[in-house]
């Protein structure tokens, strides 16, 4: 379910960033439900407070890498050349999510505003 979910709300070229974003997703929503498994609608609220402004952001990005990706031979080949070199620097925050952390994180700073 969570795969089918996630190719509905998060459009993404490549493609490949759908795993990606799957499996945070699963972690992020599996920490939010374990933490109260009686309040799934709170969870479900969290998980998309939680992850949408990271999916925009990566969705954004997976959009500008695919322009750039399939860029036609000859000068456009250039920029791409060069785009792909710097994927590491520009894309690199992609892959050093930490989307348990990110939840648990998450969960303490809501039960703070709670609190107040």
């Amino acid at each position: 379910m969570l795969t089918l979910l996630n190719v509905l709300i998060h459009s993404f070229l490549p493609k490949g960033q759908v795993a990606n974003t799957t499996i945070e997703d699963a972690v992020t929503l599996a920490e939010l439900i374990a933490a109260d498994p009686h309040d799934l609608d709170g969870a479900f609220a969290a998980y998309e407070t939680l992850r949408r402004p990271r999916t925009r952001a990566i969705q954004r990005a997976s959009w500008m890498g695919n322009r750039g990706l399939h860029s036609p031979d000859g000068p456009e080949a250039l920029r791409r050349d060069a785009l792909v070199a710097r994927f590491p620097e520009k894309f690199g925050w992609i892959h050093a999510f930490d989307a348990l952390e990110t939840a648990r994180a998450g969960m303490r700073n809501s039960t703070r505003s709670a609190a107040v």
